[in-house]
């Protein structure tokens, strides 16, 4: 243990030793290992904005393509998309333990989104050029809900071995 007699004088323009940084060190794995998580939801927002324009520019072809007279409902999740967008970056960017918890909501909204598709699409609402675009989008959002998941258990492993 240090004490302040065991410290040598210092004058007004040094900075106290550090002894170990341990602190720091914490953080920085804390940070290191956040990256892969901030990196898919970030992607996730990147593509739910590009799907979103889509829908909004391209609502006739897709509502035609769906085989139902739906461009209302192609629009409105247009817009939900492109609102959802700012969100995933927000939570991409908030503090590592708010990461943690939030990610898995993302999680279970991209599920969420999966498991509608599969029973639109099992309802044989949707023509096969719609099938085929509904069933690419929903497994890409499938893979981003597990990649979440993946990669907030790293983040949370780390954060138990820092904080413990």
């Amino acid at each position: 243990m240090t004490t302040t007699a065991d410290m040598p004088e210092l004058t007004a323009t040094q900075a106290p030793p550090v002894a170990h940084d341990r602190d720091g060190a914490r953080v920085r794995a804390v940070h290191r290992a956040a990256r892969p998580l901030r990196a898919v939801l970030r992607a996730n927002a990147v593509f739910s904005a590009t799907c979103g324009v889509v829908a909004l520019l391209a609502a006739d072809r897709l509502a035609e393509w769906i085989g139902a007279d739906v461009v209302w409902a192609v629009r409105l999740v247009g817009v939900g998309l492109v609102a959802y967008s700012p969100l995933l970056l927000a939570i991409a960017a908030s503090r590592p333990a708010r990461l943690t918890t939030l990610s898995v909501l993302v999680s279970i909204a991209d599920f969420g989104w999966v498991a509608a598709t599969v029973a639109l699409l099992a309802s044989g609402a949707v023509e096969t050029t719609g099938t085929w675009i509904m069933a690419g989008t929903a497994a890409v959002v499938f893979v981003f809900g597990v990649q979440q998941l993946i990669t907030r258990r790293a983040l949370t492993r780390t954060l138990a071995r820092t904080t413990g």
